[in-house]
């Protein structure tokens, strides 16, 4: 196992290892990256699928509290090795860590409250069969729930 780590790469079999608990890792989601610390990490066989699943807390607000979720993320089972960087969730980097450290402080400033703000960047809007991509620049309501406004209708 040792000898896969140091060329980069991993087995299935071999995912306890990178994902022992309180490991902090990151994963996309949506085409954002978040970062979490294992909580617990298992193989789950079934008659359909082998995945190793590994199980963390994300931090969530509807702009009047903030609270901790429980997710779980799955790597579906491959033969061989693939690089660690490839894979759907991976140990983080200083890198991944100091961005994500980052974008967590300008998180902590908007998470409760109402707040208006712009934006300049790619938007998308996710349904039951596709992820629609747009260009979204323009202002927006941080926190729109807890303005205090009533919806219209």
């Amino acid at each position: 196992v040792e000898a896969m780590l140091e060329k980069g790469v991993v087995s299935f079999d071999a995912l306890w290892f990178l994902f022992p608990k309180s490991t902090k890792f990151v994963a996309t989601v949506d085409e954002c990256m978040i970062g979490s610390i294992v909580d617990e990490a298992h193989y789950s066989r079934s008659f359909f699928s082998n995945d190793f699943v590994v199980s963390a807390q994300l931090v969530r607000t509807n702009g009047r509290s903030i609270t901790m979720v429980k997710r779980n993320f799955s790597i579906g089972s491959f033969r061989g090795t693939i690089p660690i960087s490839d894979l759907a969730l991976r140990p983080i980097t200083d890198a991944e860590q100091a961005k994500l450290t980052a974008r967590g402080r300008v998180f902590r400033e908007h998470a409760l409250g109402c707040h208006y703000l712009s934006y300049s960047g790619p938007g998308f809007r996710k349904s039951w069969f596709c992820t629609t991509r747009f260009k979204a620049d323009g202002r927006v309501v941080g926190g729109g729930g807890a303005c205090g406004g009533r919806r219209r209708r």
